[in-house]
């Protein structure tokens, strides 16, 4: 992998200052395919695009509605092993991914399941048209995925609306959407 590490300070031009660009390759353990093998979304007829993802959607509200360890699994199993391979955990001691972990559980653990419609929103792409997520136009910056679940809070657990973007790929050879990053 090439990585380009570039560091400059702004600083009033009457002051001379110093830039450095610096190339190197780093030799990681792991390969990551992540969406460099997926087909071109906006090639695809876009109101079929769109009845997939909020299909996708829908089918992912209903697994965390229904409590659905098993199939959320399958939904984000890609995911999360490249995220993993990616910070290169190996070790299950780590704080990072106990948080992570903890994040998931909070989903599954909770007693409170609440549905919420998805806001207004609008197609947005990614990474040449590989990547293809829903952006609210409600609440801008925001995904227009909400599920409820309870979280605790210092102790106490409170009702929250949480919110999370699905970012979705199709590999090439397949014609579903996948979860990806």
């Amino acid at each position: 992998y090439d990585f380009l590490f570039e560091h400059s300070v702004e600083i009033p031009t009457s002051v001379p200052y110093f830039e450095v660009t610096i190339s190197f390759n780093a030799e990681v353990p792991y390969e990551l395919e992540g969406w460099s093998n997926s087909q071109n979304l906006k090639e695809m007829d876009q109101e079929q695009l769109e009845k997939e993802i909020l299909e996708l959607h829908k089918n992912y509200a209903d697994v965390i509605y229904n409590q659905d360890e098993e199939a959320w699994i399958k939904l984000v199993k890609e995911r999360e092993q490249e995220y993993f391979k990616s910070v290169y955990y190996n070790d299950s001691k780590s704080e990072e991914l106990k948080e992570r972990i903890k994040e998931f559980s909070y989903i599954f653990d909770s007693d409170f399941q609440d549905r919420f419609l998805l806001d207004e929103n609008e197609l947005h792409f990614g990474a040449e048209g590989k990547i293809v997520f829903l952006k609210s136009t409600k609440k801008r910056g925001n995904s227009p995925f909400y599920f409820g679940i309870k979280k605790d809070y210092n102790g106490k657990l409170r009702k929250v609306k949480k919110n999370t973007f699905l970012f979705l790929h199709k590999p090439k050879g397949s014609n579903q959407l996948e979860i990806i990053r």
